[in-house]
């Protein structure tokens, strides 16, 4: 395939020879040429992988294929009264249309050849001729307008027919009509009349019959005899079987197993069960017991010994869950809390006090003292406004003074020492005799 390539490039000033031109469209013929033309799959000059086909001449067709490279699906659209309406979809491994009940398969004047299916073919409603067999033999017939349908041969798990003919009986007949048959299996068979095995049905004169096996849940036999021995015979004959079966046994001589029926000894025996329906008396074990002493003890235990029974829990002195407040508390317990121990707890919550004080009370008032709380601290004395010893220049003056030294204050001293007379007599406004005060300064 040819794709277009660009054959010259040209600039301002250029000179475009006839020539020039003629190449750069003989490659535009090319690319577009119906049979050798632009592949469109993609590649370099072959122009994009085409996504739409649809009707020639339209910018938007009604009639097109899409492919939906997101979705991963091929679209099949049709003009539908002048709307493009999505008919069906071809998906991984399906082809499914986009309404249900929608689209035909073929019509009554043109059908599809043949088809061929390996799993199930599911439809609301089948019509069809002829139904074959994988080897293609006609296994059923349906007839066109009456619908009968013809069965070379059927097997059946069950069939419920309800008219018509079988073998030329007429099926809900309210009149018997003779069936011939190579065998029959019935459930219930109510056979009034003719006869089996030459035997007449229906007579009041037994006649003998032979069959190979015969299953009964109930015979009346009267008479004849059954291995031998005589039914209805007043006098008791042996009888030889390999296993009999008996609802009630009344054996009044004989042996079982070597044992003797009516033996006034007692005899050994192997049985698998024995039933009896008045006492029973043995001189030894069963299984290994001693049945007589286990009696004895099992005389002393109640009906129903129950050993989680309440009462009888209580009576061997345990504690029940239900006499506990906090069965989970109790089981959690992990100290002794006797009056006498030392337990430790997480914490302890009272509603009353310890030791007369009431902790709660005490607590809040705790929280406003702070850790490690101290009344000699320098920092807490200072902010109480109280007044350091490390604050004076001589604390045995001040623990001494007892007179106010204010400034409106009235003062004795014995003795005054001035060391700058000159100063000091300003200080204290008086003359340097001292006399207006009548103070005795002694100058230096």
């Amino acid at each position: 395939m040819a794709g277009y390539i660009r054959q010259s490039t040209y600039t301002d000033g250029d000179v475009i020879q006839a020539s020039d031109s003629n190449v750069e469209y003989d490659a535009l013929v090319d690319a577009f040429s119906s049979s050798t033309g632009h592949a469109h799959d993609g590649t370099s000059n072959e122009g994009p992988v085409i996504g739409l086909i649809g009707d020639a001449g339209l910018t938007t067709p009604l009639n097109k294929i899409v492919v939906d490279t997101t979705g991963d699906s091929i679209g099949f659209f049709i003009d539908v009264a002048s709307v493009s309406t999505n008919q069906i979809n071809v998906e991984d491994g399906i082809i499914v249309p986009t309404t249900t009940n929608d689209i035909d398969l073929g019509t009554t004047s043109l059908l599809f050849k043949d088809s061929y299916f390996s799993g199930t073919v599911q439809t609301v409603s089948l019509e069809t001729s002829n139904i074959k067999a994988n080897d293609g033999t006609s296994a059923m017939t349906i007839a066109d307008g009456t619908g009968v349908v013809t069965l070379p041969s059927a097997v059946f798990t069950t069939v419920d027919i309800n008219g018509g003919t079988i073998d030329g009986t007429t099926i809900g007949s309210t009149t018997p009509s003779a069936v011939t048959t190579s065998s029959l299996v019935a459930t219930t068979a109510d056979i009034n009349a003719g006869n089996i095995d030459n035997t007449v049905i229906g007579a009041t004169t037994p006649a003998a019959a032979t069959v190979t096996s015969l299953v009964a849940t109930t015979a009346d036999i009267n008479g004849g005899t059954i291995d031998g021995t005589t039914i209805g015979a007043t006098t008791p004959a042996a009888v030889s079987t390999t296993s009999l079966v008996a609802t009630t046994a009344d054996i009044n001589a004989g042996t079982i197993d070597n044992t003797v029926i009516g033996g006034t000894t007692p005899a050994a025996g192997n049985f698998t069960d024995i039933t009896a329906t008045g006492d029973f008396t043995t001189t030894g074990d069963i299984d290994g017991r001693d049945i007589a002493a286990d009696g004895t003890k099992l005389d002393t235990i109640e009906t129903n010994a129950d050993v989680t029974d309440t009462a009888n829990v209580t009576s061997a002195g345990a504690l029940m869950d239900s006499e506990l407040t906090d069965i989970a508390a109790i089981k959690g317990l992990d100290q002794g809390v006797a009056t006498t121990d030392t337990p430790t707890f997480a914490g302890i919550i009272t509603s009353g006090n310890v030791d007369g004080r009431d902790v709660s009370a005490d607590g809040t008032k705790l929280d406003t003292v702070e850790t490690n709380a101290d009344v000699t601290d320098t920092t807490n004395v200072t902010a109480a406004g109280a007044l350091m010893d490390s604050e004076l220049t001589d604390i045995a003056a001040v623990k001494a003074l007892d007179q106010g030294v204010a400034t409106t204050d009235d003062v004795t001293f014995n003795t005054i020492d001035v060391t700058d007379a000159e100063t000091t007599r300003t200080n204290i406004d008086v003359d340097q005799a001292g006399t207006a005060l009548a103070l005795a300064i002694a100058l230096g």
